[in-house]
C-alpha cells in the first residue's frame, strides 16, 4: 500500500447557514475527477442546507499521486476517501452521507465494510455501482458490441477528441440527447486510471456484507439508470441483493448519470436518505 496522499483536491459548496444539514460526499468513478459532481450536485445540495463536497482521487483532478498513478490500488483510493470522510465529519460534527459512482461506489463499498470507519459515515449511496463479479463480465460485453470500445476510451484519456472517439463516448456513457459542448467539456476532466486499480475491480467482490452484517439494509440506497450502458439495471439489481435492498432505476438515465438531463431525479432520492 502506499504512503497517505497528502494533496488531494477537495471541492465543495457550502450553504449559506453553518448550521445546516448532514454533510455530502461525493466519490467519482474511473477516468474522470472531482468536477463531474460540481456541475449540478454539489449546488444542489448546498442550497438544500447540506455541506457539499468531491474529492478528486489520487492521480486524479487536482490531487497528487499521478506520478505513482501506474499502482495505485483500490485499497489506495479508499484511503484517500477515508481521509476526506474523517475531515468532512470533523468539520460538522455529524457523520456524512457518502456517494460514490461507479468505481467510486465500489470504493465506498469497501469503506462501509470496515468497521473503524463507521464513526464518520451516516448512510451510503452506491449509484450505477461495479457489480458483484468484477469488471470483466461488463468488459467482454462492451467488447462483443464494439471492439474498439478500450480504443476509444484509451484516446479520450490521452485527450483525444476525434469524431468517432466522442461518439463512442456518447454511446456507453451518455444519451444522444447531451450536448456536444458538455462532452467536450467531459473530455477536459478524464484522465488515464490505474491499471493496478482497474485490476482489483476486475475480480469478483468477495467482501461478505451478507454474511457479516457490518451494514445494515436500511444504511444503503442502490441506484442505477435504465439506459446505463456499462452496468446495467440487472447487474446493479446484484449489487443490491448483496445488501437485501430493492434497487432504484431511473429512466432514461445512463451510466454518467450526474450529469444528464433529469440528473435531479437521482438527487432527490439521495436527499431522501440524508
Amino acid at each position: 500500500m502506499l504512503p497517505p496522499e497528502t494533496e488531494l483536491e477537495v471541492l465543495s459548496c457550502l450553504p449559506e447557514m453553518e448550521d445546516g444539514g448532514r454533510p455530502v460526499l461525493f466519490v467519482h468513478g474511473a477516468y474522470c475527477d472531482a468536477w463531474c459532481w460540481s456541475v449540478h450536485f454539489l449546488p444542489w445540495f448546498a442550497r438544500r442546507e447540506h455541506p457539499a463536497y468531491a474529492l478528486s482521487l489520487r492521480g486524479h483532478g487536482g490531487s497528487g499521486g499521478r506520478e505513482v498513478l501506474l499502482v495505485t490500488s483500490l485499497d489506495d483510493y479508499v484511503n484517500d476517501v477515508a481521509r476526506c470522510l474523517r475531515m468532512v465529519s470533523a468539520e460538522h460534527g455529524k457523520p456524512a452521507l457518502l456517494v460514490g459512482h461507479s468505481m467510486g461506489a465500489a470504493i465506498v463499498e469497501r469503506l462501509i465494510d470496515d468497521r473503524a470507519h463507521r464513526p464518520y459515515w451516516h448512510k451510503a449511496a452506491l449509484l450505477a455501482p461495479v457489480p458483484p463479479m468484477g469488471l470483466l463480465p461488463s468488459t467482454a460485453r462492451l467488447l462483443a458490441l464494439q471492439p474498439d470500445f478500450l480504443w476509444h476510451v484509451h484516446q479520450v484519456t490521452l485527450g483525444g477528441r476525434e469524431p468517432a472517439s466522442l461518439d463512442a463516448l456518447r454511446e456507453h456513457y451518455f444519451t444522444p440527447e447531451v450536448p456536444h459542448e458538455l462532452l467536450i467539456e467531459v473530455t477536459r476532466h478524464i484522465h488515464p486510471e490505474s491499471p493496478r486499480a482497474v485490476m482489483d475491480l476486475s475480480l469478483p467482490f468477495t467482501v461478505p456484507i451478507n454474511g457479516s452484517r457490518r451494514v445494515k439494509p436500511e444504511d444503503v440506497l442502490v441506484l442505477g439508470g435504465e439506459r446505463d450502458a456499462i452496468f446495467t439495471p440487472e447487474q446493479v439489481a446484484q449489487t443490491a441483493a448483496r445488501y437485501s435492498v430493492d434497487p432504484i432505476i431511473v429512466p432514461r438515465l445512463p451510466h454518467m448519470m450526474m450529469l444528464e438531463p433529469g440528473w435531479e431525479a437521482v438527487a432527490e432520492r439521495i436527499q431522501l436518505i440524508a
